[in-house]
């Protein structure tokens, strides 16, 4: 058979088909009366079915939205925390630099040395806390606990290099002290 007589005979199967399908439609008004009743009964399952799946939908929705103002609402705790911590580590340094500025050799006399240390390691706690902060907020606290960062490894190095400054400046004084 050649294809193109194959595709022509499919072509008036098909034709044929729907010609014969839509004639006992046109004997349908009879039964009428069942039909629709099966159409009202298919439709309240429908709407039935749609009600239902929105009824999920909505509490799917409300559990979303409860969670997600309960994580905000806690990230905004936390940020205020955050800020208010950042204002009292403003203030502890706004302190110690209008004490920073009285402090003088003349004023303290022989307690210079130990009011600079003193001042000092306020501003060095200081600093520690700032840095605490920005690692909580920057999730560092994360990341494993032997690894120095940077950072950790410059407040060393300064802490080691006021200490050293520190020492010096005592020994100059005991020294001063002693043969003056």
């Amino acid at each position: 058979m050649n294809r193109k007589d194959y595709v022509t005979e499919n072509l008036v199967y098909i034709r044929d088909h729907m010609r014969a399908s839509t004639q006992p439609a046109a004997a349908a008004p009879e039964t009428a009366a069942p039909a629709s009743a099966a159409v009202s009964d298919s439709r309240e399952r429908a709407v039935w079915k749609r009600q239902s799946e929105a009824g999920q939908a909505r509490r799917d929705l409300a559990e979303r939205l409860a969670r997600d103002l309960a994580e905000l609402e806690q990230e905004l705790r936390q940020e205020e925390d955050g800020l208010s911590l950042k204002r009292r580590i403003r203030d502890d340094l706004a302190v110690q630099t209008g004490e920073l500025q009285k402090l003088s050799a003349d004023t303290a006399g022989d307690g210079f040395p130990q009011a600079v240390e003193n001042l000092r390691r306020e501003y060095f706690r200081t600093l520690g806390r700032r840095a605490a902060l920005i690692r909580q907020q920057t999730g560092n606290q994360a990341a494993q606990p032997n690894q120095l960062q940077r950072t950790d490894l410059y407040t060393a190095a300064i802490i080691v290099a006021g200490g050293m400054t520190l020492a010096g400046i005592i020994i100059a004084v005991a020294i001063a002290a002693v043969f003056l």
